[in-house]
């Protein structure tokens, strides 16, 4: 597992979280890599987001797939998706669920079991579906 800590970062005193982010490009995969669920944590501010979406452009480009994200007015060649219908509908490529807590709490009894079930049942399927997940959160 590879953890992104602005703090331990060489230029941590003079660059903006953004660009130590995007100077830490993410490491090479293999185009056979499907299925990778990845999380990124980290304070506000610290960069996940920018990390995020190098790790998920890295990993389209290498294995040729289509970029989805959760979030709303992303530029091409990014896809935005808004509900779990065209989520579960989705098929070889990789996803960027930014704010991952948003959809998915970390506290007990936050989800229905309804979505629970759903959200599992479609992390499940990813592998199947040839989708890598990357998601950031703040804990």
């Amino acid at each position: 597992m590879r953890q992104f800590r602005v703090n331990q970062s060489p230029w941590r005193n003079w660059a903006p979280a953004w660009l130590q982010a995007a100077a830490s490009p993410p490491l090479m995969v293999t185009d056979d890599v499907v299925g990778r669920v990845e999380l990124v944590v980290g304070r506000l501010g610290a960069g996940k987001t920018t990390y995020g979406a190098l790790r998920a452009k890295r990993l389209a480009r290498d294995t040729e797939r289509a970029l989805v994200t959760t979030g709303a007015g992303w530029p091409e060649p990014w896809r935005c998706v808004a509900d779990w219908d065209t989520l579960e509908s989705l098929r070889d490529c990789v996803v960027l669920i930014d704010e991952v807590h948003l959809i998915a709490p970390s506290s007990r009894g936050l989800l229905t079991p309804d979505v629970e079930r759903r959200l599992i049942r479609w992390l499940s399927l990813c592998r199947k579906r040839r989708i890598c997940v990357i998601s950031t959160t703040q804990a």
